[in-house]
């Protein structure tokens, strides 16, 4: 079996961000698990992307398309571990992750449930699902972006006001 180029590049982007999220999950402090789980999010969209898990079923995509929308709100929820220095996880976040929750939820009880009345309705709805994904995808990358340079600008204000000695050292530039 001969191993090409785009396999070897296929592989490093799921290895790699694995034994990045293998590290830091274990840590301590909130913001290394929460990308942790970032990277676990990517590396199985990366997984199911490149159909490294082969299993004929028409729900395969929709697991794909859940882990699509949850990266932008873990990237934000990464960024205000970050910037805010007393951040606690509580439970209110999670109501970011609910729309890849939710799909996760329909996608993994469709592999389950496979019939061919959902069969029929998987066929017909497709096209209806792919667009609310592409719309909710879209929207989440324009409203995530906002609010994660929203952070940003107010931690670089407070790093000016509180910190003027430290601000060239802590600035987070390497965010945008």
């Amino acid at each position: 079996m001969d191993i090409t180029t785009i396999d070897f590049l296929r592989v490093l982007l799921i290895v790699i961000p694995l034994i990045f999220a293998i590290i830091t999950i274990t840590e301590k402090q909130t913001p290394k698990r929460i990308l942790g789980v970032l990277l676990i999010v990517i590396s199985c969209y990366f997984i199911i992307y490149f159909s490294l898990i082969d299993v004929y079923n028409p729900s395969v995509p929709y697991i794909h398309s859940a882990f699509l929308i949850s990266i932008m709100p873990l990237l934000f929820l990464y960024t205000k571990s970050l910037v805010n220095i007393v951040f606690i996880w509580k439970k209110k976040y999670l109501f970011h992750l609910t729309p890849g929750i939710l799909v996760l939820t329909f996608s993994l009880l469709f592999l389950i449930l496979n019939n061919d009345l959902l069969n029929k309705w998987l066929a017909n709805s497709t096209i209806a699902y792919y667009s609310f994904v592409l719309t909710t995808y879209i929207l989440q990358v324009i409203i995530y972006s906002i609010l994660i340079f929203r952070l940003i600008i107010n931690h670089k204000k407070n790093l000016k006001n509180n910190f003027s000695i430290y601000y060239h050292k802590n600035n987070l530039n390497w965010l945008k």
